[in-house]
């Protein structure tokens, strides 16, 4: 059995909506280590309890069960919800403020950004809105198809 990694998923499993699982994922995608995802919710703490904690990400690997993301060198990853917002701007991201008590006084909508291993952009997407956020195992799908094709970013004549 390969990776499993428990992933916050809404009502709908293919829902799913955590950063810090965003990361994990991404990181995982990154050094090209295939994994399954194992939709949980709030609500499913004796799913995870083997893990000694009760929130996600838990990522089984073997007999190794990994619940902090620096044991997989992630924290230099960047995630949105703990991006600078003068980084945001730097990357061109919209700029949101405060509408409801309880969130961050000023927060980046959602962006996504593929860069070569060169340092050199090769495809962005932003959005004015958090409805914008297309789902993570599409956008990695779509990866996959870009690079088995050979296909070029468009937009470069």
């Amino acid at each position: 059995m390969g990776l499993q990694l428990y992933d916050l998923a809404g009502a709908e499993p293919e829902r799913r909506f955590s950063p810090y699982c965003w990361r994990v994922k991404m990181a995982l995608a990154h050094k090209g280590l295939p994994f399954d995802t194992i939709p949980w919710r709030f609500t499913d703490k004796d799913a995870i309890a083997f893990s000694g904690q009760g929130r996600v990400p838990v990522l089984i690997d073997g007999d190794q069960i990994v619940f902090d993301s620096a044991e997989w060198g992630l924290n230099d990853l960047p995630v949105g919800c703990e991006l600078p917002i003068s980084t945001a701007r730097e990357w061109g991201l919209f700029i949101s403020r405060a509408i409801r008590e309880g969130e961050s006084p000023e927060f980046s909508e959602p962006g996504m950004f593929l860069v070569r291993p060169n340092g050199t952009l090769f495809y962005a997407a932003r959005s004015s809105a958090p409805w914008g956020r297309p789902p993570f195992d599409q956008m990695l799908r779509g990866i996959d198809i870009a690079a088995e094709r050979k296909m070029p970013a468009r937009g470069e004549a």
